[in-house]
């Protein structure tokens, strides 16, 4: 197997795990910002703002990854 297919297999087995925990950590972080007091709705402000970062990086990585399939031929 070569580092291509392990990379592929890597993406498509691991891209709806981080998307599903993602999702999940910005519900239950809305719930402790709707909830919380002043301290908490900064840290749960700040998990939400990170929880969308991986979200955008993700699809950044996919993204990339299917310009260098059809590009270099992967």
């Amino acid at each position: 197997m070569s580092i291509i297919e392990v990379v592929n297999k890597l993406i498509t087995t691991i891209k709806p795990v981080s998307i599903s925990v993602a999702i999940l950590a910005i519900i239950l972080h809305a719930f402790k910002f709707f909830k919380g007091d002043g301290h908490g709705k900064a840290e749960a402000k700040e998990a939400i703002f990170w929880a969308i970062v991986a979200l955008i990086i993700i699809f950044s990585a996919e993204h990339l990854i299917e310009v260098l399939r059809t590009d270099m031929g992967w």
